[in-house]
């Protein structure tokens, strides 16, 4: 018997757009973009791929900016990504 299930982890036990909102925020930064972050919140409740896809980020190959990207995220979430409150 299971005794412990979690599902869609991302708005329902932990409030994750504002960590991805500001990761993105960081890697735009970083490659002298700067970025709105309403926009760019919106933009990641899509998904990550179509925030990422809608910014000229002036490489050929994608993949190495949503690598860095998660980098980003996840030494972020590790330090600011809490649940919410009412989760066990």
């Amino acid at each position: 018997m299971y005794q412990n299930i979690v599902y869609d982890f991302d708005g329902t036990i932990s409030d994750t757009y504002p960590i991805f909102t500001k990761a993105l925020l960081v890697l735009m930064e970083r490659h002298g973009m700067k970025g709105d972050y309403d926009e760019c919140y919106a933009l990641l409740k899509i998904s990550v791929g179509a925030a990422i896809g809608h910014f000229d980020w002036g490489v050929t190959d994608i993949e190495i900016i949503k690598h860095e990207f998660h980098e980003i995220h996840d030494a972020m979430a590790m330090e600011e990504q809490k649940p919410y409150d009412d989760a066990e």
